[in-house]
């Protein structure tokens, strides 16, 4: 179907696509559809962007407003509700209806809850353009972040595979709007190295050959955690990996103060991730990154006397050979019968106002970190 012409999408057009789960055919069929369609002669980017949300009506308003004061117009911009209650679905219906003029707009709406990655795939599925850019509905765009990225792609048209393109990202608190950390995404890219440490870190800072998604069948809907992680895997040997240094995405951290499913999730992700990909990796060396993530799942649960094995583990990576590594285990296991382990999560937040610090104190950088942080503060103010 060709932008313009008026009418929904046909879903029968997506029937080469097929993803994990064959009701995805069934939801276009059956799902409610609602479509708002920019004049044709407006220019935009070739990009779909894909925005699953549940019960974020309120996110969802500041993740729009984001994509709205884009650079460069995405050529469309699917939103999946994933069966919100009554009152946020009415809200989202409302806030779609309000972007309408600046945007062409796709809500969608489950008609079960199902979870963010089958609604993601849903967007996968339908997706028009060449590139799929993953915005979560609580986090937000830097103005330019597809400008940069499709610029640098223009430069990589001639490469024949898929292209994988990710940017740096600012870390904030989901309470104040106050950057935690600005954090950069490796230049280099393998399959060894994402299988040992999903460096990529948020979704939203992805931009992605819609055709390479739909040719791996999407995100894996059974997995409770890790899914974007298993995902860059099963693409590592596909992709032309770009990296945009500059922090232009904004992942809003919302602090858990209690035990919580979402941490028992993690574990499990992690686990699958080593089950299935880390245990068959020829050289098992450094995996110290995997292992103090797990580590800091492990505190969050209580479940201190395994954290203690697997961080003495993680701080012995790479020491070699096998004897002196099994040495100093041992003291290890003796320092910390003695010694309280150090909390990694508070080690990590540590380590982020330290690096946040030294930027600070950097003259070349302070007046940028400024001028973000103040677009950051003002698009929770005022988004």
């Amino acid at each position: 179907m060709k932008r313009g012409s008026g009418r929904d999408y046909d879903w029968k057009e997506y029937a080469g696509a097929t993803l994990r789960d064959s009701s995805h055919d069934d939801f276009l069929r059956k799902s409610y559809r609602r479509t708002y369609e920019l004049p044709s002669d407006q220019p935009t980017c070739d990009v779909s962007v894909v925005i699953p949300t549940f019960n974020r009506s309120k996110f969802l308003h500041r993740a729009l407003s984001s994509v709205r004061a884009q650079t460069v117009t995405p050529a469309e911009v699917i939103v999946i509700d994933d069966c919100s209650n009554e009152a946020e679905a009415s809200a989202t219906e409302q806030i779609v209806g309000e972007f309408s003029e600046r945007l062409n707009l796709v809500l969608l709406k489950n008609s079960t809850n199902r979870g963010a990655n089958y609604s993601r795939n849903i967007g996968i599925h339908i997706a028009k353009h060449k590139y799929i850019a993953f915005l979560d509905s609580d986090d937000f765009w830097m103005p330019e972040k597809l400008a940069r990225q499709m610029a640098i792609l223009e430069t990589k048209k001639e490469e024949k595979k898929a292209t994988l393109c990710v940017t740096g990202r600012y870390r904030v608190s989901a309470e104040s709007g106050q950057i935690l950390a600005r954090q950069f995404v490796r230049a280099s890219f393998s399959r060894e190295a994402i299988i040992r440490s999903n460096f990529i870190g948020t979704l939203s800072s992805v931009l992605v050959d819609a055709s390479l998604a739909r040719a791996v069948n999407g995100f894996d809907e059974s997995l409770p955690a890790c899914q974007d992680w298993e995902f860059f895997i099963r693409i590592s040997e596909s992709v032309n990996f770009i990296s945009v240094s500059a922090p232009l995405c904004v992942y809003v951290e919302h602090h858990e103060n209690r035990i919580s499913a979402s941490n028992r999730h993690r574990l499990r992700g992690h686990l699958f991730i080593k089950r299935k990909y880390i245990n068959n990796l020829e050289d098992k060396a450094d995996l110290s990154a995997f292992y103090r993530n797990v580590v800091e799942e492990l505190q969050l649960l209580g479940r201190s006397r395994l954290a203690k094995k697997l961080y003495i583990r993680a701080m012995t990576q790479g020491i070699f050979p096998a004897w002196k590594q099994s040495l100093a285990e041992a003291l290890l296991h003796t320092y910390y019968a003695w010694r309280r382990m150090p909390i990694l999560k508070t080690v990590r937040y540590l380590s982020y106002r330290e690096k946040l610090a030294r930027l600070e104190s950097n003259i070349g950088e302070i007046s940028q970190l400024r001028r973000d942080q103040s677009f950051i503060s003002t698009a929770f103010q005022r988004w």
